[in-house]
């Protein structure tokens, strides 16, 4: 049962339970902070992570069914069409 006395134990018992945090994730997000990061770096690490490559394929793909045009399936051309200012809050929704 939790209780406020054991309630640090077993917060610490469930975090090593917990997967580790991707590698790719930690690269990325030091590449948004970095402004001479080239967008094709970006989505070349994108690919590595499902969750980050479905939200920037989801968001540039959003805006193409505004206007009647078929989905787009390349991670760089996906984050060229959103730009940069997208792309980073899609990484950082992953943390």
């Amino acid at each position: 049962m939790l209780t406020q006395a054991n309630l640090a134990v077993e917060v610490a018992e469930l975090a090593k339970a917990l997967p580790p945090f991707p590698q790719v994730v930690l690269k990325l997000l030091d590449l948004i902070g970095d402004e001479d990061a080239s967008l094709d770096t970006l989505a070349h690490l994108a690919r590595n992570d499902p969750v980050i490559l479905s939200g920037i394929l989801g968001a540039a793909n959003r805006l193409r069914r505004i206007n009647a045009q078929s989905d787009i399936h390349d991670p760089f051309i996906a984050a060229s069409l959103i730009g940069v200012n997208i792309v980073a809050p899609v990484f950082k929704t992953v943390v």
